[in-house]
């Protein structure tokens, strides 16, 4: 252990000196390391210290035999003579331990400090935007309710205006007609071998005429099969859905449907998808046959 040497008129018991001293003794912390590294001056007290702890660690010589032996002869003649064995021996001093006086001197690193402020001044800032985003949020929320009645007010019409009366007819119009997809109705099946066999026989760029009476058409299906009518969002849905399942199952990249058909498979509502196929000289286009409400395919038929 390093005692406090001050060497080169340092002054006594100072951080510096602490610091110097825990990094020559292997006691400094990582950081603590680092400080000194960067700094010159620490650096500079450091070889300092290790000079006076190489004098002072190494063994003076010998004195001459000349200068030994009557001091050698004196101590012997003091340690024989009674008069001195009752003189008080003073104690020794009290071991001092500089890694714990270290710990007390040692003050807070000054990144440490400042890191700590900014994140408590980020914390304050956080709550405090906080608080005004929800105040603005209420404000947002009254103001849109307050536009929302104020328009729902300027859209009632009053009694006997026949103007508005017919642009609200002619508004609901197309705005119900573009919830429903057209698709084409091919009817109920009652099993996949009949969906397969009619399938076998559509123009597989329309999904449409099998040359006989049971022709599918692109109006609504008869009232008697009760099939549903899909919309465009579930369309869509089970398209991407089925496309993805036949990349990864089948390794095929599928172009933009050309036609889309509804059916009704043993009281399962299904759709009929039709994809041109670019990469199999074989095949011209793929029918594929999905749940309308999973998208999971059921059956796959290629022209």
């Amino acid at each position: 252990m390093t005692d406090d040497p001050r060497p080169d008129g340092l002054p006594a018991g100072s951080d510096a000196d602490a610091l110097a001293s825990a990094y020559l003794d292997g006691e400094a912390t990582a950081a603590e390391r680092a400080t000194v590294e960067g700094d010159p001056a620490l650096l500079a007290r450091v070889e300092a210290f290790r000079r006076v702890a190489a004098r002072v660690g190494t063994p003076p010589p010998p004195p001459p035999a000349t200068v030994s032996q009557p001091m050698l002869a004196a101590a012997l003649d003091a340690a024989a003579d009674p008069g001195d064995q009752g003189a008080a021996v003073p104690p020794p001093p009290p071991a001092v331990q500089l890694a714990a006086r270290r710990r007390r001197r040692m003050p807070l690193p000054v990144p440490a400090v400042a890191a700590a402020i900014v994140v408590l001044l980020l914390v304050g800032l956080g709550l405090l935007f906080t608080a005004r985003g929800d105040d603005a949020a209420d404000d947002v929320a009254s103001g849109g309710n307050a536009a929302t009645e104020s328009r729902s007010d300027a859209a009632t019409p009053e009694p006997g205006d026949t103007d508005v009366d017919n642009a609200e007819q002619g508004a609901e119009g197309p705005a119900a007609s573009s919830e429903a997809a057209a698709v084409t109705a091919l009817g109920d099946f009652p099993d996949e071998a009949a969906l397969r066999a009619l399938l076998a026989r559509v123009d597989p760029a329309t999904l449409e005429g099998n040359g006989d009476a049971s022709s599918p058409s692109t109006t609504s299906p008869p009232a008697d099969r009760d099939l549903p009518a899909p919309t465009s969002g579930e369309v869509d849905r089970c398209d991407d859905a089925v496309r993805a399942q036949v990349e990864q199952f089948q390794g095929r990249t599928l172009a933009d449907r050309t036609a889309v058909a509804a059916a009704d498979l043993a009281g399962r509502p299904v759709l009929v998808y039709s994809h041109p196929v670019t990469d199999d000289p074989g095949v011209a286009a793929q029918l594929t046959v999905a749940d309308i409400g999973t998208c999971q395919i059921l059956a796959v038929v290629q022209r």
